[in-house]
């Protein structure tokens, strides 16, 4: 997202599609490119491709958009305790390498009959304030920090055989 950024001016990221194609070394660099698909009036899209050892393992479609009013279309948030009241997530659910502070208002929801469902609440927030107000720069950690939490929320009402069959959780594709 950063480098397709690189290549807009006066737009903010609309929409956003990534793949990982494969998984990638953390020794090794990735080459990423840019390509231009359309600038129009309103409009900027970017396809971002990731390489690494000649290979591509990583695409990225972006859309971007000249900034405008526009009507609100969210649900209102749900009742959730104030994040300062809550511990910080430790352990395998804490990304100490990842430098966000993520905080769970509940562990995890039930249905009626106490089965676990795939919903949580989250309040997540980086460790440190970021020293830019560039708002790529805050929509790239947001990015980045989406994503940490939704596999194992989507898994939760299967936590018994994941436990048993030690799988490996990965993120295939992500969208905002």
């Amino acid at each position: 997202l950063s480098a397709a950024y690189g290549t807009v001016e006066s737009r903010d990221v609309h929409s956003i599609h990534s793949y990982f194609l494969t998984g990638a070394d953390p020794a090794e660099p990735i080459d990423f490119a840019v390509r231009r698909l359309r600038d129009g009036r309103n409009f900027s899209i970017r396809q971002v491709e990731g390489v690494q050892r000649d290979k591509t393992i990583f695409a990225l479609m972006a859309s971007f958009r000249t900034p405008a009013e526009g009507v609100e279309h969210q649900d209102r948030m749900p009742l959730a305790p104030d994040p300062e009241t809550l511990e910080p997530a430790s352990g395998a659910e804490a990304f100490e390498w990842s430098a966000i502070d993520i905080r769970f208002a509940e562990r995890w929801a039930t249905s009626a009959d106490g089965a676990h469902v795939a919903r949580r609440l989250v309040w997540f927030k980086m460790s440190e304030p970021l020293t830019t107000s560039d708002p790529g720069i805050h929509a790239c950690a947001l990015t980045y920090a989406s994503d940490l939490t939704l596999i194992r929320t989507a898994l939760g009402p299967h936590q018994e055989a994941i436990a048993a069959r030690g799988i490996t959780l990965a993120s295939l594709d992500h969208s905002i």
